[in-house]
């Protein structure tokens, strides 16, 4: 995709290319029917392709299709609006097969008496969408008991999931301590699923948090069976714990929180914010917040939950860094992102706990490229960080033409 050029859109303090400023804006409305697009929200759009390239990047072409149904024929060129509309047949046949096929994992886990949580996903879909189709999703993700994961792992197998990686036994166990999901493909179909005994990994995994995701939940009908999934406050506090975790980086992490901001006014804010404070991710909340308002023309969704609080002087510069860089077009999302990371943790040992996840627990790229015996496993806590500094002066020499 090219780089945008031409009149600039403002959102809130962020000015935006006018064919990124439309797609924000359909993002926007297009989970509610009741809302129509201003015309003027054309005027200044040149570049179609640019619409549909930076909408399908961000995994929210279904969202946007939706708004551009109902703007009038005339502004929106027929081959864009084709394309938007094959995007979203396409999607809703995903959510389906997907849907389908977590009944299908569910009643096998049942039978294995493993109990499960689905997350995101069709659960995600039907409660803030109330359709399956508007919200993309790739896999599934289940959260099951720890005590239970070897169960678990047994009744995927049974219906012809094996694990996604080549590792071995000993290089999973080497991960497990410091792992939290572990991922399977089916070999029939590829269906990817992310089977999790913790929603977080270990820096932010705390006990407390991780016992609420069990302790709240709801009842949701999916294809006539009944699923159990977070509650609506969890929903809130999870939402926002997965964006900050991932620097959100992808405008379809924030609609989700959008979405549940409208279909939970009645949240209790209060228990999710104390919650968030005592666990230090309330700036993580904060700045999920901050973005819905300042990029989704969030503010009548964002008064509430704000309502009383004080400001975090550490929020605004995360949400400039963030919009700025959803700015760039031609860019990829990066989902790592160590200097947002860190600062997106308001306690200094939170920062050093993360830090140190980063810079010295081994990951799968070094257990999967070291290949250590089980007896040398605490190896990977000096080859890691040698590993990571070697990467680091590769890709500085090929920035500055070296290599």
């Amino acid at each position: 995709m090219r780089a945008l050029a031409g009149e600039r859109v403002h959102h809130g303090t962020t000015s935006f290319p006018p064919e990124i400023a439309l797609v924000l804006r359909c993002a926007a409305v297009g989970g509610d029917g009741a809302i129509a697009l201003d015309p003027a929200s054309f005027a200044s759009v040149e570049d179609w392709p640019a619409v549909f390239g930076y909408a399908a990047k961000h995994a929210i072409a279904a969202l946007v299709a939706k708004a551009l149904d109902r703007a009038p024929q005339t502004v929106v060129p027929s081959g864009i609006r084709d394309q938007f509309h094959e995007m979203a047949r396409q999607s809703a046949m995903r959510g389906l097969q997907l849907a389908a096929e977590l009944l299908a994992v569910l009643k096998e886990f049942e039978s294995a008496s493993v109990k499960a949580i689905p997350i995101k996903g069709p659960t995600f879909a039907m409660l803030l969408y109330g359709d399956l189709s508007l919200r993309a999703y790739e896999d599934l993700d289940i959260l099951v008991h720890e005590r239970d994961l070897e169960r678990a792992v047994a009744a995927l197998q049974m219906i012809g999931y094996r694990f996604r990686d080549a590792l071995s036994s000993s290089q999973r166990q080497t991960l497990a301590a410091n792992a939290y999901h572990v991922g399977f493909v089916h070999d029939h179909d590829g269906t990817n699923l992310e089977l999790h005994w913790l929603l977080n990994h270990r820096t932010l995994a705390h006990p407390e948090l991780e016992a609420r995701w069990w302790k709240h939940s709801q009842s949701l009908t999916l294809g006539g069976m009944v699923v159990r999934t977070l509650a609506p406050d969890e929903i809130l506090l999870y939402l926002c714990m997965h964006g900050g975790k991932h620097s959100w980086a992808r405008l379809n992490w924030l609609c989700d929180l959008r979405q549940a901001l409208r279909s939970y006014p009645d949240a209790d804010w209060r228990a999710i914010w104390r919650a968030a404070d005592r666990n230090g991710v309330a700036r993580m909340v904060a700045t999920g917040l901050a973005l819905v308002d300042e990029l989704l023309d969030g503010t009548s969704l964002t008064a509430r939950p704000n309502s009383g609080r004080p400001l975090d002087s550490g929020v605004k510069p995360l949400v400039l860094a963030i919009s700025e860089r959803l700015m760039r077009p031609g860019t990829e999302p990066r989902e790592v992102d160590f200097l947002t990371q860190f600062w997106m943790r308001e306690r200094f040992w939170d920062r050093m706990r993360y830090a140190a996840h980063v810079l010295g627990v081994p990951h799968h790229a070094d257990v999967a490229q070291l290949g250590l015996p089980p007896s040398m496993r605490r190896m990977y806590y000096i080859l890691r960080p040698a590993r990571l500094a070697w990467k680091h002066l590769l890709q500085r020499a090929h920035r500055t033409g070296a290599v």
